[in-house]
């Protein structure tokens, strides 16, 4: 007897996500089951309730490559392709995540409730704290002039979530290059005040 495939929670979450962005939060659990390829049983036994279901599917997924991507310290790499490198996966992690938190926020779900509900560190807080100690280290091995890193990182962060917000604000508005170019020059001028003459960059 051939036994029905066990999905995992983030599989779930990933239809069910797909289905609220295309369809909006009024989507029905059957639409949501359909996609996701269980029962409505299922979906309800998972997660409790449709709200519930909706939160954690369009809340940041900090298992996702992106969000790693973010969390990992300095390696042996020249610190402008390291900072490229996190800048294209947080701009593509923001351009994700902007749609989600939109429909979030118009839907009146209680995101920040959520946020904190497992008692663990926000994953806003979490991303900007590893960018501060990423800088902190640089500056611990003498490989960037010292700067206040917390100023620094919220700096870093916003320049990328700054990009991702006007694109899906507003869509007609044409942003000059792409987003790896984007990402270069910023990070070519960021560089350009943090680099340590006598370190080669």
């Amino acid at each position: 007897m051939v036994r029905p495939r066990q999905f995992t929670d983030r599989e779930l979450l990933d239809a069910a996500r797909d289905v609220f962005l295309e369809h909006g939060p009024g989507v029905s659990t059957t639409l949501i089951a359909e996609a996701a390829g269980v029962s409505q049983a299922t979906l309800f036994k998972r997660f409790g309730t449709k709200k519930a279901l909706m939160v954690r599917a369009l809340l940041p997924n900090q298992e996702g490559p992106h969000f790693q991507v973010l969390l990992a310290p300095p390696d042996h790499r020249p610190i402008p392709e390291q900072l490229e490198e996190k800048g294209l996966h947080i701009l593509a992690f923001f351009n994700h995540m902007q749609p989600c938190i939109a429909m979030l926020r118009a839907d009146g779900a209680e995101m920040l409730q959520k946020l904190h509900a497992d008692g663990q560190t926000p994953p806003p807080v979490r991303g900007l704290r590893a960018m501060q100690h990423f800088f902190d280290q640089l500056i611990a091995d003498g490989r960037m002039k010292p700067v206040p890193t917390e100023a620094l990182a919220l700096t870093w962060l916003g320049a990328l979530r700054n990009r991702s917000f006007f694109r899906h604000l507003l869509p007609s508005l044409e942003l000059e290059g792409d987003d790896a170019t984007y990402v270069r020059a910023f990070t070519q001028m960021l560089w350009h005040g943090l680099a340590p003459a006598e370190v080669p960059q």
